[in-house]
């Protein structure tokens, strides 16, 4: 979990708790309150990947192949 997540994570968590409200949210995120709203109800139903990006930890569809690029710097 990167930086940015965990402190997404931490503002959602007091925002739930209700320690904050939505519009201070968003300010502290720099985000929206309809994104802010968004991020609660991710939280509320998965969790702590609630906040990760979902797209992460997928290689790109149109990246080369590792052997394609050593052979092409070899050349």
């Amino acid at each position: 979990m990167s930086k940015v997540e965990r402190k997404k994570l931490r503002v959602i968590n007091k925002l739930i708790a209700g320690e904050i409200n939505g519009t201070k949210a968003a300010e502290m995120l720099k985000i929206s309150t309809r994104q802010v709203r968004n991020l609660k109800r991710q939280v509320l139903n998965e969790g702590r990947d609630g906040v990760i990006h979902k797209n992460k930890n997928y290689k790109p569809y149109n990246t080369y192949d590792e052997e394609i690029g050593v052979f092409v710097c070899k050349i």
